[in-house]
């Protein structure tokens, strides 16, 4: 009786570590599958990080933005004046409210700086990204004799100040004769400085223009090469589909001087004889 108790008792405690030896090898089996699988996923994540990176910088994704602004100065510009080529939009089909410059929201529906304009450029980057400007080069899309203008808009002399007194922007570009040269203070011409500037993202590319054209239609646009990683690239303001627009010269189109109006609910314009100050003259 005694001994078959204890046969028993051997019996239940061998199945019991049976048991164990089961569980246990089949822990270790699951870990040996579950653990490869999540070091591969570590692996990936990381790995696919690293190859994001290589292909921005190896195919050429660019890290840059650019803002613009295009012809009227920030601020008070009272010298700038535009002009609506023959055929385009009404003066009184624009729309034109406080949001916005009159002559800003005339350019925006198809109207061209008169005479001059001045150009703003902001080159900018992202992150550590640091990219080195190659060249900055006008092109010309087309340019014509003719000058057909239907109306100009000009605004007065309502903020202080002498138009013709304001410093001008340091860059200087004739669309008549190509001629694009850096002016300083005591107007001397100065070598364009361009070439191999280094942008940064909390130090920008930024410059202004001032850009005359006195005798036609220039239809226009900036490039601004530049490079990053071994590629160079290229931003353009304005294209060959839709090119910036000057005119310049005589015409006999009535003249339209726009104010803000101080009780009115929008801005009034009314018509004059000839600009005050004609910008090609």
């Amino acid at each position: 009786m005694g001994r078959r108790r204890n046969r028993g008792n051997r019996a239940r405690a061998l199945v019991v570590e049976q048991e164990k030896t089961q569980r246990k090898g089949r822990r270790v089996a699951m870990y040996a599958v579950v653990a490869p699988l999540v070091l591969t996923a570590v692996m990936a994540t990381v790995f696919f990080q690293e190859a994001v990176d290589v292909v921005v910088g190896s195919t050429g994704v660019d890290p840059t933005s650019m803002e613009t602004r295009w012809p009227l100065r920030f601020g008070c510009d009272l010298a700038g004046v535009v002009a609506m080529p023959r055929g385009g939009r009404k003066l009184d089909e624009l729309g034109i409210s406080f949001t916005e410059d009159p002559r800003q929201t005339a350019v925006n529906a198809g109207a061209a700086a008169w005479g001059q304009g001045t150009l703003y450029v902001s080159l900018r980057t992202s992150k550590d990204n640091e990219v080195v400007v190659n060249s900055v080069q006008p092109r010309h899309v087309t340019r014509t004799d003719e000058v057909a203008v239907d109306w100009l808009l000009s605004q007065p002399t309502t903020c202080g100040g002498d138009p013709s007194s304001w410093p001008r922007a340091p860059y200087r570009l004739d669309l008549e004769t190509g001629a694009f040269a850096k002016v300083d203070d005591e107007g001397k011409v100065q070598p364009l400085d361009f070439v191999d500037r280094v942008v940064k993202v909390d130090d920008p590319f930024t410059f202004s223009v001032d850009v005359t054209g006195c005798s036609g239609t220039y239809r226009w646009l900036l490039e601004v090469k530049y490079s990053y990683r071994g590629h160079e690239y290229t931003r353009t303001v304005g294209s060959v589909e839709q090119p910036l627009l000057s005119m310049g010269g005589r015409t006999d189109a009535p003249v339209h001087e726009s104010n803000p109006g101080t009780t009115a609910p929008g801005r009034w314009h009314k018509t004059v004889p000839s600009l005050e100050k004609p910008p090609c003259e």
